[in-house]
């Protein structure tokens, strides 16, 4: 992911408004807080991404002689920002913000005036807005490195995701996670279907999944949110 200042602190804010009401620390009680929590995490890598410790590079930015600059002096190139997401983490990171979007959407209609169910003010909402374009640049980037077949299949996914994350418990898609990352990028494109099918589906194994969770915070009286599944070390290094 890549963009100027503007580009990215933009998105920062935008991802931020939408999730944080939901992941606040008086959240708890909300089905989609844990899953909110986690969309939180591309803030992390936005807000580092835009103070310069991800990438820094320079692109030519249309600049050229004979232009009229008044006879000032400017750079023919602009710097922008990046930062490396794997796909595990940026398709689950816009399955749930379209989740949120749509709650933001009924909040803002609530009371006012609207077409086809939805208030103007919760059509136009520029944070709403923002996410969605987000989210179609995202997948049209996932057009472009997988084939037809498998981007057809992982947007279905996608798409059709609602009620898993309704009290989602993200160390289900942590664990995906981690050994995702720890495989080449040869052997990620292979993965990347399978893996998010058992992210997103939540069948029988997640529901076991579910269970020995529960199990595991009530025998250790603590919180779900901090039981941890060991599955591996996160890589020092990833195979970009």
């Amino acid at each position: 992911m890549s963009g100027d200042f503007d580009d990215i602190d933009k998105l920062y804010d935008t991802v931020r408004e939408v999730a944080a009401p939901i992941a606040g620390d008086d959240g708890y009680s909300d089905p989609l807080h844990f899953a909110a929590v986690n969309v939180l995490e591309l803030c992390y890598d936005l807000r580092h991404c835009y103070m310069g410790d991800r990438e820094v590079m320079l692109h030519e930015n249309g600049i050229v002689p004979g232009m009229r600059l008044e006879g000032n002096a400017i750079s023919t190139k602009n710097v922008r920002y990046g930062v490396n997401i794997l796909w595990t983490e940026a398709l689950f990171d816009c399955a749930m913000p379209r989740i949120l979007c749509e709650r933001r959407q009924r909040e803002l209609t609530k009371g006012r005036r609207k077409s086809d169910g939805v208030s103007a003010q919760a059509r136009y909402d520029v944070s709403a807005n923002h996410v969605v374009l987000y989210q179609s640049l995202v997948y049209d980037t996932l057009a472009q490195a997988v084939s037809p077949n498998l981007h057809s299949r992982i947007m279905r996914l996608v798409i059709e995701v609602d009620s898993i994350f309704r009290s989602y418990f993200t160390q289900h898609f942590k664990q995906f996670d981690t050994e995702f990352a720890r495989s080449d990028e040869g052997k990620r494109r292979k993965l990347l279907g399978p893996t998010m099918k058992r992210i997103l589906e939540g069948r029988e194994d997640y529901d076991e999944f579910c269970y020995d969770i529960r199990a595991f915070a009530a025998e250790h009286d603590c919180p779900i949110e901090h039981v941890s599944i060991h599955n591996g070390d996160w890589p020092d290094e990833i195979d970009w």
